[in-house]
């Protein structure tokens, strides 16, 4: 159904390959309705969220709106630090993304 998990799943798989096209926008709406349902079906501090967030925020600042990007950024470290640990390779990715904020 339109709530459910995987449909969420494929919103951001859709939301990745509109990135790839240079589609930005469309890659925004999609991370959107990614996040809606992620939040709803599993939670604001689940790690799938988090996934979602990272590449919402990601796509901010790739395309130099830092401050779009950092609350999203800093939103899914703190998941995934809380949820996957401080060594996790997700985390470790997150904070390097952090150290690209101005």
């Amino acid at each position: 159904g339109e709530n459910h998990a995987s449909t969420g799943m494929t919103y951001g798989n859709m939301a990745i390959v509109y990135e790839m096209q240079g589609k930005f926008a469309l890659a925004l709406e999609y991370y959107g309705k990614d996040l809606a349902i992620s939040v709803a079906t599993l939670g604001e501090h689940h790690p799938g969220t988090a996934d979602t967030l990272f590449n919402m925020g990601l796509l901010h600042l790739d395309q130099g709106r830092p401050a779009d990007a950092a609350p999203l950024l800093r939103q899914a470290h703190a998941i995934r630090l809380e949820k996957l640990g401080p060594d996790h390779p997700k985390t470790l990715k997150s904070s390097r993304a952090l150290q690209r904020l101005p």
